[in-house]
């Protein structure tokens, strides 16, 4: 397992990985993801506030499209980050 803690998050490009599944925990402020489940074609939109998470299986495509101007974002990656396997997406 991974454990990382982002100050002020911005947007990011999409991206998914293969081998390991992401938990996006707010700590304070708000973000918006995106995310497209490649397996479905569903693609959605979650706005977490603080204490609200949301698991990102493998595979699923995302990618944060919005943010409060202060925030907090505790990343955690199970069983644990791999850049190696950062794949950027163009299904979102």
């Amino acid at each position: 397992m991974s454990i990382a803690i982002a100050l002020d998050i911005k947007p990011t490009k999409a991206n998914c990985h293969k081998r390991f599944e992401e938990i996006y925990f707010v700590l304070d402020g708000y973000i918006r993801l995106k995310l497209c489940d490649p397996t479905s074609d569903r693609t959605r939109i979650e706005k977490l506030s603080v204490n609200e998470l949301c698991v990102i299986n493998k595979g699923v495509h995302h990618e944060i499209i919005e943010s409060s101007e202060n925030n907090r974002l505790c990343i955690i990656a199970v069983p644990t980050f791999d850049p190696s396997d950062e794949n950027f997406s163009d299904k979102i």
